[in-house]
């Protein structure tokens, strides 16, 4: 640019130009920003650079029988208040051999009867 030569400033996206009687010129942008949000952190770096970290807290899990033999039931027909799948487990038992009382498994153990006995001294 030579002296005397006018410089004609526009305004682009985001950004704003003044003169002032001077001859100062002031360039304004908008800049964005980012933030941090659920499980997110940003860092910002001197050099303009953000760093974005996620948290996964997306957990899932599947529930099954080992086979077939198995004593374990599954009722997987409900979902808790987040919407996933609510698995409710419960362990079949005879009632006769094994018992479930109040929340563990026993063995039952049939009465010992007393029995009295006479030695027969004959022969």
């Amino acid at each position: 640019m030579n002296p005397g030569e006018s410089l004609n400033f526009k305004p682009g996206q985001g950004t704003s130009v003044s003169v002032d009687t001077n001859g100062d010129v002031q360039v304004n942008a908008n800049v964005a920003d980012i933030k941090a949000g659920n499980n997110v952190t940003v860092a910002k770096g001197n050099n303009g650079v953000y760093t974005i970290n996620a948290l996964d807290t997306n957990t899932q899990a599947s529930v099954s029988k080992l086979n077939n033999d198995s004593p374990i039931t599954i009722d997987s027909n409900a979902t808790n208040s987040a919407g996933a799948k609510d698995y409710k487990l419960d362990v079949n038992v005879d009632g006769t051999t094994i018992t479930k009382t109040g929340g563990v498994l026993k063995a039952v153990i049939p009465a010992v009867e007393k029995v009295d006995l006479t030695v027969n001294k004959t022969g």
